[in-house]
């Protein structure tokens, strides 16, 4: 899921779609239940975009047996500057949101460890929606 704040313009996106607001919808409904536009808004983060993980009910098998839908950020991309923001700006955004971060397993140099060595640390920890983030400087990648 995506929600981003383009021009003034609030957007709630799935992979492929930007979704037009319908009742129902999963994904607006989480944007509405945390109040996203409006805090955006209020914290004037006009041009960024909000990615995170949609879990739930009807969502990817539900692997965590959730009875409610629930929303966890993992990057946010200053469209303006044409990068993401550091994780302590994403965590700070996140705070001032009052939306959840996916949980961490701690910061690790890559150029230490094979691709091999970090997919075996990503596998068998979560479902899918569990993802291992690495930052450095404008770069980042993820081991699902």
């Amino acid at each position: 899921m995506t929600v981003a704040m383009i021009d003034g313009e609030f957007n709630v996106c799935s992979r492929n779609l930007n979704l037009k607001e319908s009742e129902g919808n999963t994904l607006w409904g989480l944007a509405r239940k945390y109040n996203i536009e409006e805090n955006m808004r209020k914290l004037h983060l006009d041009n960024y975009a909000i990615q995170g993980e949609c879990v739930g009910p009807g969502v990817e098998g539900n692997h965590y047996e959730l009875k409610n839908a629930d929303f966890y950020v993992y990057t946010i991309y200053d469209i303006i500057a044409g990068k993401y923001v550091s994780p302590i700006i994403r965590a700070t955004f996140c705070k001032g949101l009052g939306l959840k971060h996916v949980p961490g397993l701690g910061v690790m140099t890559l150029a230490e460890l094979t691709i091999d060595e970090v997919l075996k640390m990503a596998d068998g920890k979560s479902s899918k929606a569990t993802r291992r983030y690495c930052l450095q400087a404008d770069r980042w990648s993820r081991a699902l």
